[in-house]
């Protein structure tokens, strides 16, 4: 299992897109075998963002792709899971970081 962890603040950053894009590179090539986790600065922005923000609607593509997407925040909806960032990385093979 590859662990997409986006913790980038997207108002410095274009690092989250990146990471999105990875994840729907990797799922097209390996089904199955990626998630993603949103963290940090980016949870704080997601948080704050309206629903036609291009920051949401990218976040958006992962659930076209059936992309597992959980966050570390308690403060989204009960439609996103919140993990422990330390659970899910002793459960993957690779962990890549925007």
């Amino acid at each position: 299992m590859i662990l997409i962890v986006i913790s980038s603040n997207p108002l410095k950053s274009s690092a989250y897109i990146q990471g999105i894009e990875v994840a729907l590179n990797i799922c097209e090539a390996q089904e199955g075998c990626i998630e993603v986790v949103t963290a940090g600065a980016f949870n704080d922005a997601f948080l704050c963002a309206d629903k036609n923000d291009d920051l949401v609607k990218r976040l958006r593509q992962l659930d076209l792709y059936e992309i597992p997407f959980h966050t570390t925040s308690r403060d989204f909806d009960d439609k996103i899971t919140c993990v422990s960032l330390r659970d899910r990385v002793e459960h993957c093979n690779k962990v890549i970081v925007f």
